[in-house]
């Protein structure tokens, strides 16, 4: 939303390499956000780039919509919403949305979901025969794409720790672009029992408060909400 600003504020494009020069000009942001919180394609030629021209459309249209739907809330962002109410002031802050799901699934037993990806079921068997309180569970949110190099190094953190992990692995998280099957075999593999690695977890099941040892999730408000 604050792209043209940080156009017009010559924030945009970097003058140099320094990643950790602070963003000025995003209000309520005001020195807490640097250049490498930044979405990925504003460290680069972002003029071209089709993720940044989608994203300066959607903000040029914002003002010709019906309202924006949040998944948040007051208590918790309040100062960045009354910064979105003045550029959109119909907006409606209705999360967290986890809370209403639980409400839909318990006032009846039929099965719902709110997932972006098809859920793999099979950690459920492996999860429940693990002692209460020691999974740690990891996860780069439905968004995120990292390398192979980064892949691998984690999981070797991971099995350096000692601790067990359910790892969710989705198909399309590699920045090569590609669903490297082979790869992602072995990769299981290399958990040598310790973890389980599937594309998407259930998340309403998995990890249950008992048995989530920990949880390492990407920095984002959805997930954030699943820890709670």
């Amino acid at each position: 939303m604050c792209l043209p600003k940080l156009i017009e504020s010559g924030e945009l494009p970097f003058k140099d390499n320094d990643l950790d020069a602070s963003v000025t000009h995003i209000p309520a942001m005001e020195g807490l956000l640097r250049r490498r919180d930044l979405p990925p394609f504003c460290h680069m030629d972002y003029k071209a780039h089709p993720d940044f021209l989608a994203a300066l459309k959607q903000v040029q249209r914002i003002p010709q919509s019906h309202g924006l739907i949040l998944n948040t809330f007051e208590n918790l962002d309040r100062p960045f919403l009354s910064c979105i109410h003045s550029y959109s002031p119909k907006t409606y802050a209705i999360g967290p949305l986890h809370l209403h799901l639980k409400a839909k699934l318990a006032s009846k037993n039929t099965p719902s979901s709110n997932n972006l990806w098809e859920e793999d079921h099979s950690s459920i068997k492996w999860l429940d025969a693990q002692p209460m309180g020691s999974v740690h569970y990891v996860t780069f949110g439905s968004v995120v794409v990292v390398s192979k190099e980064e892949v691998l190094e984690f999981q070797h953190g991971l099995l350096n720790s000692k601790v067990k992990f359910l790892w969710v692995m989705r198909p399309n998280i590699l920045k090569e672009g590609e669903i490297d099957v082979q790869f992602m075999k072995e990769l299981a593999e290399g958990c040598n029992g310790n973890g389980y690695i599937v594309s998407w977890a259930p998340q309403k099941m998995a990890p249950s408060p008992d048995q989530g040892g920990a949880f390492l999730l990407s920095a984002s408000v959805n997930g954030g909400f699943v820890g709670n």
